[in-house]
């Protein structure tokens, strides 16, 4: 069972402590299916070498052109990811043509949409990652800032930022989120696991966890 180790999803705290949104979530679902089996929080690349070398593995993850080639699409958990556009409060995005005139923060080595990477006439600065992004739009160096919606949102979160400060998102594509198992792993235990997830969305607990990530009790 891995978790992808990118923060709000699964990381570690500085106590050693692994934590994050999809961590927990997958965690419940071990747990309530009974499967003996290890959460492990893993690099992205890592992971999708383990999907290309047909391993036996379960993840939470976006349902993605390659999962669905290679992995059993077991249970959706209703959760979106969305990437585009988080601006700054007043700063209104009807629509991409909203987005001239802004200064933008792309995180190296994001691109969440093909168009506005190749698009010249946007005004754009590059931070190193997605924490230095959202304090340049905490002290209003930047308009907006691009990237995973949820990840945007929970590290302004950390950062001491209400949801007031933030504007509504531009949103340039969604994925659910959904429970992935490899085809050779048991029928059996593939379906213990679908009822797990189906058990802790009709009782609450998913949107639980997801609300202690994303929701900003501070408005």
């Amino acid at each position: 069972m891995l978790t992808v180790g990118q923060m709000p999803y699964g990381y570690t705290l500085n106590n050693g402590e692994s934590t994050g949104v999809l961590y927990d979530i997958l965690n419940e679902i071990i747990i309530l299916s009974g499967i003996n089996s290890e959460n492990v929080i893993t690099p992205a690349k890592r992971i999708h070498n383990l999907i290309n070398s047909n391993a036996n593995i379960c993840l939470l993850a976006a349902d993605s052109r390659l999962l669905k080639a290679k992995l059993d699409n077991i249970e959706p958990i209703n959760y979106f990811l969305q990437a585009g556009i988080l601006p700054k409060k007043d700063v209104e995005l009807s629509d991409y043509s909203s987005l001239k005139g802004l200064t933008i923060a792309i995180p190296k080595g994001i691109n969440v949409d093909d168009r506005f990477h190749n698009d010249a006439e946007l005004t754009k600065v590059f931070p190193s990652q997605y924490l230095n992004a959202i304090k340049m739009l905490k002290i209003n160096r930047v308009d907006a800032v691009a990237g995973a919606i949820s990840t945007l949102k929970f590290i302004a979160k950390l950062e001491g930022m209400k949801d007031k400060e933030l504007g509504k998102p531009l949103v340039f594509s969604q994925y659910s989120v959904n429970l992935f198992c490899s085809n050779n792993i048991l029928k059996k235990t593939r379906k213990k696991l679908k009822s797990a997830v189906i058990t802790l969305k009709n009782n609450g607990r998913i949107t639980e966890i997801l609300n202690h990530y994303f929701i900003n009790d501070h408005r």
